[in-house]
């Protein structure tokens, strides 16, 4: 299975969070700020707007009011004249004059008819001294709306001033929050992607643990070195152990179920299901169909955040880099699939070393895809652990034995899929920022997925070779088996989340480089699978080698680890 290495836990990563959400809040605070400022002087832009088109529109029934007067003042008949003029100057002014205006208006009107036969000189100056009102309040209302717009402008550029100021103060507060941060986060882990250092972010079949096979530490800040004391450096150590011990026994378990086994005190036990590819498919149903809501349920106990990482998932902002995501999930699942398929064929301990080509690979792939070229110690160690997986290879069977074949061809395949894995666990973790837990929720509702729609299309089509065969008298069995691994697989990962909350991140993959020594004692142990001197000798190069690997990157990471900020 996937080692639960990969599941590191950086409590560093709440701090970052907490960071984040802080300049987050400074950040919509004042983006209100400036949204009512800008509200506010649009509103005056608007009022301005406003006056200075009654301004005009008062301007132009002055100029009108001034040339109507000539041609009324030519009208033949007095009274007609009068009633004329009473009937435009009220429709012009009756939105616009004040209240005392109207009553003189009224009055002067009222006057009008009475005066039928005053005298056309008498008429005259009536009208003139009604138009000087009309002026003198048009030139009155003028003023006050002058005097309006002139404080409008004022306040609004003591607004425009106030609303500089507070920039210039808010920039301020800005630059010495970004800066006491980054002092801050200097001194505490910084969060690590997921499956860059140690792929155990994984939960499906039963590999082996992965080793540290970093081969580009420059992309990510390593974690400085945590301090521990004696007690809690043996208890970390021991945790860890425990779970690479937990991942070795699912490695024997799953052999068990595929394969008729002399198990220590049950006696002749196993057997449930033939190695084939229908099978394999149908395990990892089983599996995932009991394991996935254990993981939800122990995923709220460890990451009390997972629901809320999981729905952010779906913000247009990450639907981009699910591809990615998805992409690690398909990966993961052929790898599994085809390493079933090996346990099934050949040795527990043989497949599980030949399993662990896939740091190789993974050196491979980052100097062909990232320029990463391997040092003379890494090249020197991929060509040792080659030579060990030759070494252990089982050829006592025979060159021609099918069987042997096609799982040693399905173990190189499972291995360079989990290399593929790794490659893109740690693209999609550099553009999600996506904590452990949920991210391996979400590769085990994908290998779900995956596994369902096989097996169903396979009965559809239906596809001979991925057609599962389970005797009626042993589905219970099968499901007593995968309800093992899938229970084994949460207990490895628990004790690895508390291990590496004692010994820190950077120690625990070498201790987890161990699984294919410990694959091989347990499978000699409970089934009674022996190997041939040769053969132990190729394990034993390849532990050591991946072991190595494992340790130069905890060197370089530590050789890379940020200074200590100043206090």
């Amino acid at each position: 299975m996937v080692p639960l290495d990969n599941q590191s836990e950086d409590w560093g990563e709440d701090n970052a969070n907490a960071a984040e959400d802080m300049l987050r809040t400074v950040s919509q605070e004042l983006q209100s700020i400036k949204d009512n400022w800008l509200n506010d002087i649009n509103y005056l832009r608007a009022e301005k707007s406003r006056l200075e088109a009654e301004i005009e529109q008062m301007r132009s029934i002055q100029q009108q009011l001034k040339s109507q007067q000539p041609v009324t003042l030519t009208q033949t008949n007095q009274g007609d004249q009068q009633q004329l003029w009473a009937q435009q100057l009220a429709g012009i002014l009756a939105n616009h004059l004040q209240e005392r205006l109207r009553q003189q208006l009224s009055q002067s009107t009222g006057e009008a008819p009475q005066s039928g036969a005053a005298t056309p000189g008498e008429s005259t100056e009536n009208t003139y001294r009604i138009l000087s009102s009309v002026d003198s309040t048009l030139s009155t209302t003028l003023k006050a709306l002058q005097q309006d717009v002139s404080s409008y402008q004022s306040a609004l550029a003591q607004q425009l001033g106030r609303m500089q100021t507070l920039e210039q103060q808010g920039e301020a507060i800005l630059e010495a929050l970004v800066s006491r941060l980054k002092n801050q986060l200097k001194t505490v882990p910084a969060p690590r992607p997921i499956a860059i250092d140690t792929p155990q972010t994984t939960v499906t079949a039963p590999l082996p643990a992965t080793p540290v096979v970093e081969t580009t530490p420059e992309q990510i800040a390593p974690p400085p070195p945590i301090i521990i004391g004696r007690p809690t450096l043996n208890t970390g150590f021991w945790l860890i152990v425990m779970s690479s011990l937990v991942l070795a026994f699912q490695n024997v378990v799953t052999k068990i179920i595929l394969v008729k086994k002399p198990v220590f005190l049950l006696g002749s036990l196993g057997g449930f299901v033939q190695p084939t590819a229908g099978n394999a498919l149908l395990i990892l149903l089983m599996r995932m169909t009991i394991e996935l809501p254990l993981l939800f349920f122990v995923a709220r106990l460890l990451y009390p955040r997972a629901w809320r990482d999981l729905r952010q998932l779906l913000n247009r902002s990450r639907r981009n880099s699910l591809g990615w995501l998805l992409g690690t999930g398909f990966t993961l699942f052929l790898s599994q699939f085809f390493f079933y398929i090996a346990l099934g064929n050949i040795p527990t301990s043989i497949a599980t070393t030949i399993f662990f080509i896939y740091p190789t690979v993974i050196i491979l792939l980052d100097w062909q895809l990232f320029g990463s070229r391997p040092s003379l110690s890494l090249s020197l160690a991929t060509m040792s652990i080659y030579l060990g997986v030759f070494l252990s290879l089982p050829f006592q069977q025979g060159i021609k034995d099918s069987n042997l074949w096609l799982g040693i061809t399905t173990a190189i395949a499972s291995g360079i899929f989990l290399a593929l894995y790794v490659i893109l666990t740690r693209i999609s973790a550099q553009k999600l920022k996506l904590h452990p837990l949920p991210f391996r929720i979400v590769d085990c509702t994908t290998i779900l997925v995956l596994s369902a729609l096989s097996v169903q299309i396979a009965n559809i089509i239906p596809l001979k070779i991925l057609v599962s065969n389970v005797p009626p008298n042993m589905r219970y069995s099968l499901w007593i088996g995968t309800g093992i691994l899938a229970v084994a697989t949460l207990v490895g990962l628990v004790l690895n989340h508390f291990g590496l909350r004692q010994i820190g991140s950077p120690i625990a993959p070498m201790i987890g480089a161990i699984v294919p020594a410990l694959t091989t004692l347990l499978a000699w142990g409970l089934i009674g699978e022996r190997l041939m001197p040769i053969q132990a000798i190729g394990i034993a190069i390849v532990t050591l080698w991946v072991l190595g690997i494992s340790a130069e990157n905890v060197q370089r990471m530590m050789a890379k680890k940020p200074a200590p900020a100043n206090r």
